[in-house]
């Protein structure tokens, strides 16, 4: 009796771990999904800051009419850093070189509220 309701009881817990995971996830798709419309990495080959082996990495935002606000992972050797940006409608901004071990991922953007849409 006792391991039915062990396995009774690891089987719900089972089953309560993948519906949760399972909900987890389309979200976590369409996040990914609406990165791309609002923000994206832009790496312009030819050099950074004199030296030809890096590349000029920029954060583009995908709106025309509105501020967004993109958090970047830059994955290096020395780690992960996460950093905010506020990028103007239809605006870039530089972010740093790339190459080398070092990369840029938009790993959250957020679409930021005009003056007019506040009131």
């Amino acid at each position: 009796m006792r391991i039915i309701l062990l396995a009774a009881t690891a089987l719900a817990a089972l089953s309560g771990c993948q519906s949760a995971a399972e909900k987890q996830r389309p979200e976590a798709e369409a996040q990914s999904g609406d990165l791309a419309n609002c923000a994206k990495i832009r790496v312009v080959s030819g050099g950074c800051r004199g030296n030809s082996r890096f590349t000029e990495v920029y954060v583009d935002n995908m709106h025309k009419n509105q501020a967004v606000r993109a958090t970047v992972r830059k994955h290096s050797q020395e780690g992960d850093d996460d950093t905010d940006y506020a990028i103007a409608e239809g605006g870039q901004l530089f972010i740093g070189c790339g190459g080398g071990g070092t990369s840029f991922v938009v790993i959250g953007c957020k679409v930021l509220k005009g003056e007019a849409e506040k009131e």
